[in-house]
């Protein structure tokens, strides 16, 4: 009996607690299947965006490959709007300024670069001070040029980074420098690269004096 007494006692007292705290259950149960289900239609809804994102990225670019300028920086323009603080946005900075370059428009081109420069974060940070450097090399800017290519980078840019210092030694007339450093390219560079452009720079460096 007390056994069967110990258990009544224990029923009742499971029921009283499902009677106080039941409707917390089953709203804990809901939100956490609406959690579920919430998080993968924003997870497809994602999807979506960055479909929609990708598509405008290539719409742009191919924009630009035809050389229509304006409606490539039109379409490139809305969707930084569109993506700010996503790589969407990083591209498309990079799209607006290739599209200024080549219409030999160096000092607009250098705004969306410097954007992607400030952002450390963003995995385009090291081609946005490349580009950045051989804009400012391309207007004899070699002091703002030089503190781009002496921050931090990975190994996998090392050779372009000492091409772009020879570059700036070459606009100084540090032959002597600019040779060294074109030939620290080659070495650094891969034993597949193609290396017949930065050898004629090499070949057409005047003799140091």
């Amino acid at each position: 009996m007390e056994n069967f007494d110990s258990e009544k006692e224990q029923l009742e007292q499971i029921k009283s607690w499902l009677k106080e705290n039941g409707l917390s259950i089953v709203l804990g149960i809901v939100l956490g299947l609406g959690g579920v289900y919430g998080w993968r239609g924003w997870q497809s809804h994602k999807v979506d965006v960055a479909e929609e994102y990708s598509a405008s990225l290539a719409s742009a670019e191919l924009h630009l490959e035809k050389a229509n300028y304006k409606q490539a920086a039109v379409e490139a323009r809305q969707l930084l709007v569109d993506s700010e603080g996503t790589i969407y946005a990083d591209l498309s900075r990079l799209v607006l300024a290739r599209g200024e370059v080549e219409q030999g428009k160096l000092g607009a081109a250098a705004e969306p670069l410097q954007a992607l420069v400030a952002d450390k974060e963003s995995v385009f940070n090291t081609v946005a001070r490349i580009r950045l450097a051989q804009i400012y090399i391309a207007q004899s800017k070699f002091d703002e040029a030089e503190k781009l290519i002496t921050q931090e980078a990975d190994n996998a840019y090392a050779p372009v980074l000492e091409e772009l210092r020879g570059d700036i030694e070459l606009g100084r007339g540090e032959y002597g420098a600019a040779r060294a450093a074109y030939l620290n390219a080659i070495s650094l560079a891969t034993a597949d690269a193609d290396n017949k452009f930065l050898q004629m720079k090499i070949d057409a460096v005047p003799a140091a004096e």
